[in-house]
């Protein structure tokens, strides 16, 4: 069996509320336009641009209801979405972001052609779909940035 779309109403909802809050949030420096991608055609969330300069970089979105720091091993990213946020770091020459929502804040870990990350076969197997189990990147909790504890908590947990 291939593997549907697995993102629910509710995950859409909580990623345009994140994607609110970056796009509003002055104390990150970065005041941008974030616009969201085809995922079929790029494979990753949001395409953003600066207001105050030229500045172009991709994000991928994903939100984990526990701690950052509970990823013993990493957090995971799949290599595809991985290597394409590496890719579009090099073509803007400007680092790509994952951006996670943890219960404990909203991080993010940067991403450029010069990191050579875990990669492991991992995902779930308990759902029958194909594809669940891929190669994936872990990235250390401790190299994510936070960028507020502020963000609501029922952004995390809604």
């Amino acid at each position: 069996m291939s593997k549907p779309r697995l993102e629910t109403q509710d995950d859409i909802n909580v990623k345009n509320r994140v994607k609110e809050f970056l796009q509003e949030d002055q104390r990150r420096g970065q005041d941008c336009n974030i616009h969201d991608l085809y995922e079929k055609m790029y494979y990753v969330d949001w395409y953003c641009e600066g207001k105050s300069d030229d500045s172009v970089w991709f994000s991928e979105f994903k939100r984990r209801t526990i701690n950052h720091d509970q990823f013993k091993e990493g957090v995971l990213l799949s290599l595809h979405k991985y290597l394409r946020l590496q890719e579009y770091s090099r073509i803007t020459i400007t680092p790509s972001e994952f951006i996670v929502l943890f219960n404990d804040g909203l991080f993010c870990h940067p991403i450029t052609v010069h990191h050579s990350p875990k990669i492991q076969l991992m995902g779930r197997n308990d759902r029958g779909y194909e594809g669940d189990v891929e190669p994936c990147v872990l990235l250390p909790p401790e190299t994510f940035n936070l960028l507020t504890k502020e963000v609501p908590i029922e952004y995390a947990k809604s």
